[in-house]
């Protein structure tokens, strides 16, 4: 319980962070009583619960909330583990030109993301993906995304630590666009850090 709360505590203090100065109030308490009640009673089930700091092009930040479910050991050998996890993530972007509603990109993810691992140094990690993304919008501050649908790439390095590993952290980068499916295709690239817990 005691991991759970500590948590919370870690959610609400990132998420009052995240959320500019000008937001209504309501919206603050939202994203932080909804994330913390989320991360507190898992009601997904999932196996690894998290969120993520992202900084965007043209300095737009980014919040998400990621849950995870292992799916198979994909690679087992004296040299390298690898596991295959599927990951829902939610995505909020924030024009920082606009702190309004009108500038928020809310984002929808679906992604396999494969772990690798170093037998002899297991509390290291390598991850990456290619998965799907549904936005909200499709023009956000000067980019043009065409559709959207999207495509995400991610890429990550980071660590466990904690008693059973239960907890990880790491540097990701994530890419977005529509693969070139129309015309119009500007992207978008974010850097950051994410924090998950493993239940």
């Amino acid at each position: 319980m005691m991991k759970r709360i500590t948590l919370a505590c870690v959610s609400i203090c990132v998420c009052m962070d995240t959320v500019a100065m000008d937001y209504q109030v309501l919206w603050k308490t939202a994203l932080v009583t909804t994330s913390t009640a989320f991360i507190m009673t898992n009601p997904v089930e999932a196996e690894t619960l998290g969120m993520g700091l992202y900084r965007g092009e043209d300095d737009v930040p980014s919040f998400k909330l990621m849950t995870r479910w292992p799916i198979k050991p994909v690679v087992s050998q004296d040299w390298l583990i690898g596991n295959l996890d599927f990951q829902f993530g939610y995505g909020r972007w924030q024009n920082p030109e606009d702190g309004t509603q009108s500038g928020v990109n809310n984002v929808l993810e679906l992604m396999p993301i494969f772990r690798f691992q170093y037998p002899k140094l297991p509390q290291y990690f390598f991850e990456t993906s290619i998965g799907i993304a549904l936005f909200s919008r499709t023009k956000f501050g000067k980019q043009n995304f065409g559709t959207n649908f999207q495509f995400s790439e991610l890429l990550a390095l980071g660590r466990v630590w904690g008693h059973l590993n239960h907890w990880e952290a790491s540097l990701q980068y994530q890419h977005y666009s529509n693969n070139g499916n129309t015309a119009i295709n500007d992207g978008m690239d974010f850097l950051g850090l994410s924090l998950l817990y493993r239940y």
